[in-house]
């Protein structure tokens, strides 16, 4: 797992027909160094067999190095605004 991996979940629909998958990396680096190690991996066949990307979503300001990796998912990206992030 990638050290800047800060999270990785994933969530179903009640009928088990979508997925969410929810990755928050520490920083830019983290999220291009995760995509290009799935890139990279034999397992990235299988998974465009078996799913297909419906939205892809990046939060938060990103640098150009990871932008340029990321488009090729065909994403959409979303400057950080505002808000706060409360640790229960």
């Amino acid at each position: 797992m990638n050290q800047k991996t800060l999270r990785f979940e994933r969530f179903l629909s009640e009928d088990k027909t979508k997925a969410t998958l929810v990755e928050i990396f520490g920083d830019s680096n983290g999220a291009k160094t995760r995509v290009e190690n799935l890139i990279a991996s034999p397992v990235v066949a299988e998974w465009q067999k078996r799913f297909e990307v419906i939205n892809f979503h990046v939060f938060g300001n990103i640098n150009q190095e990871t932008r340029a990796v990321l488009e090729g998912f065909n994403a959409t990206f979303h400057n950080y605004a505002s808000g706060f992030l409360k640790n229960f």
